[in-house]
């Protein structure tokens, strides 16, 4: 299991992410993924747990279906933006 990154590490910017918008972070290559939705930003592990693939596209873009899914860009499987379900 990937580890997480320690309280207090910085992430991104939040000028760098669209509203609603998300990205794979720079921290540990892009092992975490950024996602914002107004106010609220959410951080998950950059891993399908089906593909076992990361979840960004090349130059770290995610794709984020109505602003509320991401899509595994391997098989096309969704998960909740706001929990990862």
């Amino acid at each position: 299991m990937t580890n997480l990154p320690p309280p207090g590490t910085v992430l991104g910017r939040l000028e760098d992410l669209p509203d609603p918008g998300a990205r794979a972070s720079a921290w540990n290559d892009g092992a975490v993924i950024l996602v914002r939705r107004g106010p609220t930003i959410t951080a998950f592990l950059n891993t399908c747990p089906h593909a076992q693939r990361p979840l960004n596209l090349p130059g770290g873009k995610v794709m984020l279906h109505e602003g509320a899914f991401i899509v595994c860009p391997v098989h096309g499987a969704s998960f909740a933006a706001t929990d990862g379900t």
